[in-house]
């Protein structure tokens, strides 16, 4: 995935640059499912501790519903 960038800015690439999920990343499929309803709100927040898990639980979402890719 190309990261798309407000000016063309590399800072801001890596900012909007989907994360690589690691082979050792354990899926939570009920995390998931939740995420899953996200997109019939206006408004969806991930929120937890620092080291919980939510930009790689995001990186998942997105990756598993890009087509020609894998999950997992």
């Amino acid at each position: 995935m190309r990261a798309v960038t407000p000016g063309g800015d590399p800072v801001l690439a890596a900012r909007f640059a989907v994360p690589t999920v690691p082979r050792t990343f354990v899926r939570r499929a009920r995390l998931l499912d939740q995420l899953a309803e996200g997109p019939r709100t206006p408004l969806t927040l991930v929120n937890g501790p620092a080291g919980a898990g939510k930009t790689l639980l995001v990186a998942d979402w997105i990756t598993a519903r890009e087509p020609g890719t894998s999950p997992g």
